[in-house]
């Protein structure tokens, strides 16, 4: 997939990968395949790529089982800069779920606390992110237009309902 997106300016180079934590032990519990070593060698290769590509991520905060030391992680990882745009949610217990009927389930407000975090972390990311575009000239696709002269759309580096606009 790489590849093929540097071989072709046809591809926006943008991936929305939902890694939902970094901690191995979370990922576990939530019956994922990926590690903490398999998501950093994932990134390391995107990051080695012969084009550019603007990453996107969710992450999960308060599942039940994370620790405070997960929940740090988390926020560290974040803070390493590897996703120009991040979505971080508080844990939902849903019946029926496996995830329900786990022990270690997280008071609302402290899922709410560890997102927040989250969210700290990551905005000095998306700001530096935002401020390396300064100055940038880019294909927009022009979505509508607001009144004379001004237009709202979206390069290839946001996607629709999700990501900002221009």
């Amino acid at each position: 997939l790489l590849d093929c997106i540097a071989r072709n300016p046809k591809i926006c180079p943008y991936l929305d990968i939902p890694i939902q934590h970094i901690d191995t032990d979370v990922l576990r519990a939530m019956r994922r395949r990926s590690t903490e070593d398999s998501i950093r060698a994932m990134l390391k290769k995107i990051d080695a790529s012969a084009r550019r590509i603007v990453l996107r991520t969710t992450v999960i905060a308060g599942f039940p089982g994370e620790s405070a030391a997960a929940a740090e992680k988390l926020c560290a990882f974040v803070a390493e800069g590897h996703f120009a745009r991040l979505g971080a949610f508080a844990y939902s217990r849903e019946e029926g779920t496996v995830a329900a009927s786990y022990s270690g389930q997280i008071r609302r407000s402290e899922k709410e606390t560890r997102r927040d975090a989250v969210m700290r972390a990551q905005q000095p990311v998306s700001a530096a992110f935002c401020a390396s575009r300064i100055g940038q000239t880019e294909e927009t696709l022009i979505e509508r237009r607001l009144r004379d002269g001004l237009y709202e759309g979206r390069t290839r580096l946001e996607a629709p309902e999700i990501d900002g606009i221009v």
